[in-house]
């Protein structure tokens, strides 16, 4: 099963997208799930992706261009604010599983797996469909893998760090705006500052600091969790971060900076952070009034009751929460659809020579080969190469127009009017019953090319019951003929069918 994420990030949208991408990559992973990542974005995002399949691409530039992308693709999630209704429709008419992230019912989307995991989302009111799944609510928050088992925080008795984070933008350049209160108002609180790889201008933040402030340069998942464990409280803008600081803990006060975020902010205030209470309309007023969100936290049992308030609120395997229900409906989608799947039949070429490779040297299909031992590409390739050129050899490729490439079927043409065929699924589609089609379809389609041959012979292994219920099912019966010990010999009377 292939899955592919498509998203974007940047100092003009901020990083938020990526890093929740990040975390449903992972998750895909853990469960041994084929993924990749393809982000629209002008960043190196190099650190953040790292050990991760990922490309760098505007997969919005063309629809042309969408199409191949999402090619042989079963899932494909798409988070994003840039992408309008005919990309998620183009989507949704081309992948079986399409899974969109949203945070403010943005559009009125099309089939799919809708998933909203913030506090805010079972409200969100959305329009009840029967093709359409809703993931709602913080069970299905993904948070990174650092954030997922965390100990409960411990609470100081007296404030003596103070985090500030603006994400990894900070478009409207609060950082050194809020240093310069705190470095006024506070002056023996160590500041932890958090500076972004998106920052425009680090030097205001530089000026500004004190002897207690210590900036920090664009930190890892690991980095940032370890300064909201040793950080009694903390400023933050109203984006992804908001989540991890209520996963670890931290009391926060919270300032929107965005309309997106507005949500965000007023429920985890209502849930125990405090902060601004719109949109910063009026700057000068908000810092005047800054001090005193940051004094309401001052208190030990002010901060002990908020921080247990907001743990509550957010669950740490929301990631994995979300990739489970992914392949739960994937699943049913597959088991429906089994029976209608549409496949095509094209004589192989040079370019299918790589993917016949990586489909016989997977574990799962060597099990069931009679030479069992590991062959190396080249070898391979001179053997593909010569079957290509040999006349009495036919590869045919089997397709589907959504998942590429599900297998190949192979004849070998004999004297007196006998053929045999080999049959080798992509290993990602067994168990979904097309065997059985594969070979109708193929037999049927080398018949009518080969009027000579009378019969068709087929080995399988004794103990590969699956591939031999699927001859029988395509219409083979079991031959008396004697065969090597170990092996089944079946055999299609073609002039009988």
């Amino acid at each position: 099963m292939k899955t592919l994420i498509l998203t974007e990030g940047g100092s003009n949208c901020g990083f938020g997208h990526l890093t929740r991408c990040g975390a449903l990559y992972d998750a895909f992973v853990e469960k041994k799930i084929d993924a990749e990542m393809i982000v629209n974005t002008n960043e190196d995002i190099s650190k953040t992706s790292e050990g991760k399949n990922y490309k760098i691409l505007d997969w919005l530039e063309s629809r042309r261009r969408l199409s191949d992308i999402i090619k042989g693709k079963d899932i494909v999630v798409i988070d994003s604010y840039l992408a309008d209704i005919g990309v998620y429709r183009h989507i949704s008419e081309n992948i079986e599983t399409p899974v969109y992230l949203d945070d403010t019912k943005r559009l009125d989307y099309p089939r799919g797996i809708v998933v909203n995991g913030a506090l805010y989302g079972k409200g969100m009111d959305y329009p009840k469909r029967k093709d359409i799944t809703y993931l709602l609510g913080t069970k299905f928050l993904p948070l990174r893998e650092e954030f997922c088992d965390l100990p409960g925080k411990n609470i100081a008795e007296e404030v003596k760090v103070l985090m500030v984070t603006f994400g990894g933008d900070d478009l409207c350049d609060m950082t050194p705006k809020v240093l310069k209160v705190l470095v006024d108002k506070y002056p023996c609180l160590i500041k932890k500052v958090i500076v972004g790889k998106g920052f425009r201008d680090v030097s205001e933040i530089e000026k500004n600091k004190d002897g207690l402030t210590e900036i920090v340069y664009c930190p890892d998942a690991g980095g940032m969790k370890e300064i909201m464990l040793k950080s009694d409280i903390a400023i933050s803008a109203g984006g992804q971060t908001l989540y991890e600081l209520a996963r670890v803990g931290v009391p926060t006060v919270t300032i929107p900076v965005a309309e997106n975020q507005l949500n965000n902010s007023r429920y985890l205030q209502k849930n125990g952070f405090i902060g601004y209470p719109g949109l910063l309309e009026n700057e000068d007023t908000l810092f005047d009034k800054l001090p005193a969100y940051v004094d309401r936290l001052m208190s030990y049992k002010e901060r002990a009751k908020r921080s247990e308030a907001v743990r509550q609120c957010v669950v740490g395997n929301g990631a994995e929460n979300i990739v489970d229900a992914i392949l739960e409906k994937a699943s049913t989608v597959a088991c429906a659809e089994k029976k209608e799947v549409d496949i095509a039949l094209r004589s192989a070429d040079q370019n299918d020579c790589y993917d016949i490779w990586s489909w016989r040297e997977s574990s799962e299909v060597r099990k069931w080969s009679f030479n069992k031992k590991k062959i190396d590409y080249c070898d391979h390739e001179k053997w593909f190469m010569t079957k290509l050129r040999d006349i009495n050899t036919a590869i045919y490729i089997v397709e589907n127009e959504r998942r590429g490439k599900l297998g190949q079927i192979r004849f070998e043409k004999y004297e007196n009017g006998i053929a045999c065929v080999s049959v080798n699924l992509n290993p990602i589609y067994l168990g979904q019953g097309l065997g059985s089609r594969v070979i109708k379809e193929g037999m049927k389609f080398f018949v009518e090319k080969e009027k000579r041959v009378n019969e068709i012979v087929a080995e399988v292994m004794s103990k590969n019951v699956a591939s031999e219920k699927a001859f029988l099912k395509a219409g083979y019966v079991r031959s008396s003929k004697a065969t090597k010990v170990g092996r089944v010999s079946l055999v299609f009377n073609v002039k009988g069918k």
